[in-house]
């Protein structure tokens, strides 16, 4: 697995994580900087640091048994994870092509349809 990988993992208590995977052996996983995933009052989707009293930064090996999922989470999640833990930032390719169509004078050309 790429040691850049940003993955989303859900926990068998429920809890969605989303964080960075260094390591992958088959039965356990070794992330850093993860995000527990949590929705405020006004229904919008935010990011809190899971395991809040741990030392920081700080690498957390989890037994794959303890989790009930484990996906690749969508450009804009990743670009938003990035920002929070200090990553570099890349816009998806959908702000990109928007940008770039505004740049060319919202000009499409017929690949783009």
């Amino acid at each position: 697995m790429d040691k850049t990988t940003v993955k989303c993992f859900r926990t068998l208590t429920g809890e969605e994580v989303l964080a960075e995977v260094i390591e992958d052996d088959g039965t356990s996983i070794t992330i850093k900087n993860p995000i527990a995933m949590v929705m405020t009052p006004s229904r919008e989707l935010a990011g809190i640091p899971w395991l809040p009293l741990s030392s920081s930064p700080q690498n957390f090996t989890i037994t794959k048994a303890h989790l009930t999922i484990i996906y690749t989470p969508n450009d804009d999640v990743i670009a938003n994870y990035r920002q929070q833990t200090g990553g570099i930032i890349t816009a998806p390719a959908s702000v990109l092509n928007q940008l770039e169509t505004q740049r060319r004078g919202n000009v499409m050309l017929p690949h783009e349809f």
